[in-house]
């Protein structure tokens, strides 16, 4: 005996209105907080200061505040032509580059606006930007068991690297502070600025 199913597909045309929006995104670039021994790039390199935010950050903070006027404004006028205290809150960590990076991105969302940047009263316990800074001792134990034996892994096959790294940085290189080296190697480099050693191979080459 055959069977025939038919299967009815019902399409429903939904008409969708957004009428919240959370946006939260991280800084723009920054410089490091320190260098390396070796580094033949110091505090100079940077003219405003180890960890302050670039020109080249501040000006994607602008890119960010205009691609959500375009998207929030232009396309879904869910914002008006201009800033209401009453429907637009703008918070940020207490860190300048953090501020600076959310007056980058008002200053194209809402041109030539005075807008209040709301601050917590510390960046280092901030459950919405920083959700770290909440304290778990058994979480804190449980990743360290695992980071440890990860590390030791990590050491074991790279050694080669770390030990590149080492000569040419001046400082002993491991799992425990390669993202450190890194960092620097990474900012120093997005501001066309050629390090010391062959830092294009540690950065992009998977060995």
């Amino acid at each position: 005996m055959f069977r025939v199913v038919v299967l009815l597909g019902l399409v429903l045309h939904v008409i969708t209105e957004i009428i919240h929006v959370q946006v939260i995104f991280r800084h723009g670039d920054r410089a490091p907080s320190d260098v390396y021994p070796l580094d033949p790039y110091g505090e100079e390199v940077w003219p405003r200061g180890f960890s302050q935010l670039t020109e080249k950050g501040y000006k994607r903070a602008q890119q960010l505040g205009k691609y959500l006027r375009i998207r929030y404004r232009t396309q879904h006028s869910l914002l008006g032509q201009k800033f209401e205290n009453r429907k637009i809150f703008v918070r940020s960590s207490d860190k300048d580059r953090c501020i600076e990076t959310a007056m980058g991105v008002i200053s194209t969302l809402f041109p030539g606006e005075i807008v209040p940047i709301h601050t917590y009263s510390s960046h280092k316990y901030d459950l919405l930007l920083k959700p770290s800074s909440v304290r778990c001792d058994r979480a804190n134990i449980l990743v360290s068991g695992d980071k440890r034996k990860l590390y030791q892994k990590r050491n074991r096959e790279y050694k080669n690297l770390f030990a590149y790294l080492s000569q040419h940085t001046g400082t002993h290189v491991s799992m425990s502070n390669i993202k450190n080296i890194y960092n620097i190697v990474h900012r120093e480099v997005s501001v066309t600025v050629s390090c010391g050693f062959h830092c294009g191979y540690f950065l992009y080459s998977p060995c």
